[in-house]
């Protein structure tokens, strides 16, 4: 496709990708060589991009969550959910988070993210480390990918960093969660993302699904 829109426009094309669209996005352009990125990519826009991982996706897994279906029970669609590899490829990476944060806080444990092996036990879904084993890697350590990067994210709503659950965790919902003291739920999201001088990032008053506002002057 990339070729065909070069070969029809005659000019470079850019790449877009929001949320894990953007970790696709990244992960194609490392099996490209440099000489096909200079010719075919002019740049790379990522919208909402969880290069440091997400902690949405640990709810997800543990009692699942149905994104406001009324009809759907956050339980009965974890099964679906758990299904995919890419909510285990999103959890958040070491790199990103201090090693001490917590993630899922339960009466009886807090989970960090060196307690993923664990946690997968606990929730009784023990592929699910496997998944996350098969994935971890894929972009690990975020090398520059040679080309010219432009990062959107929001800032300015609340953001969940830790889950919250009682005693009947994980086969309810969390109780509570705790929100992210800085801007991005990934801490320091500016020295997480694909490294290079050509990065550039605008952060803009709106959520992941893009209702909101204006750019943020920075």
């Amino acid at each position: 496709l990339v070729e065909d829109m070069y070969e029809e426009y005659q000019q470079p094309i850019y790449l877009l990708g929001h949320s894990m669209g953007s970790i696709y996005v990244l992960y194609f352009l490392y099996q490209q060589t440099q000489v096909w990125k200079d010719q075919y990519i002019k740049g790379f826009i990522s919208l909402c991009a969880p290069w440091g991982g997400a902690v949405k996706p640990l709810r997800v897994l543990a009692s699942g969550e149905n994104d406001g279906i009324p009809m759907v029970s956050n339980i009965k669609i974890r099964e679906e959910q758990r299904m995919t590899t890419t909510n285990s490829w999103m959890l958040p990476f070491e790199e990103a988070w201090p090693a001490d944060h917590t993630f899922i806080s339960t009466p009886s444990f807090k989970y960090t993210h060196q307690d993923y092996q664990r946690f997968f036990k606990d929730i009784d879904f023990e592929d699910g480390w496997f998944m996350w084993e098969d994935t971890r890697n894929l972009t690990a350590g975020l090398p520059p990918p040679g080309v010219e990067i432009y990062c959107f994210y929001g800032v300015g709503l609340p953001t969940p960093v830790t889950y919250i659950y009682d005693d009947q965790f994980p086969n309810v919902d969390p109780i509570d969660y705790v929100e992210a003291s800085t801007t991005c739920p990934c801490q320091g999201i500016q020295g997480h993302a694909p490294l290079g001088n050509s990065i550039k990032y605008l952060a803009m008053n709106f959520n992941h699904k893009g209702q909101g506002g204006f750019p943020i002057p920075r």
